[in-house]
C-alpha cells in the first residue's frame, strides 16, 4: 500500500490493484452507505460500488470469479476488507 497525492494505492491479497482518492473516505455519502452496510449487509454491495465506481468494482469481481463464472460474495467482501484495514494504517 502506498499514499502519493492524496491517493491510497495497493494491491489485494486476490491481485486487485486499487488507486482511490483518500477523499472518497470522508466523504459524507459514502460514510453514510458504510454506517447502513453495518446494520444491513446488504448495502455493502453499493459501498463496494462508490468506493471503487463502476470500472473499479468490475475490475474487482474479475479478481475474484471463480471458473464457473460466479463471483463469491464472501471474496469480495475479503477484498474490500483488506482495502479498508491499508485505509485505516493511514490514520495511525
Amino acid at each position: 500500500m502506498s499514499t502519493s497525492q492524496n491517493r491510497l494505492k495497493g494491491k489485494t491479497s486476490s491481485g486487485f490493484f486499487y488507486d482511490i482518492p483518500k477523499s472518497r473516505f470522508d466523504d459524507y455519502e459514502f460514510a453514510k452507505l458504510v454506517a447502513k452496510a453495518q446494520e444491513e449487509e446488504i448495502y455493502g454491495f453499493l459501498v463496494v460500488e462508490k468506493l471503487l465506481g463502476k470500472d473499479g468494482e468490475q475490475r474487482l469481481l474479475e479478481t475474484v470469479r471463480k471458473e464457473d463464472g460466479s463471483v463469491p460474495v464472501e471474496a469480495v467482501m475479503e477484498q474490500l476488507t483488506e482495502i479498508f484495514n491499508s485505509a485505516t494504517e493511514l490514520k495511525n
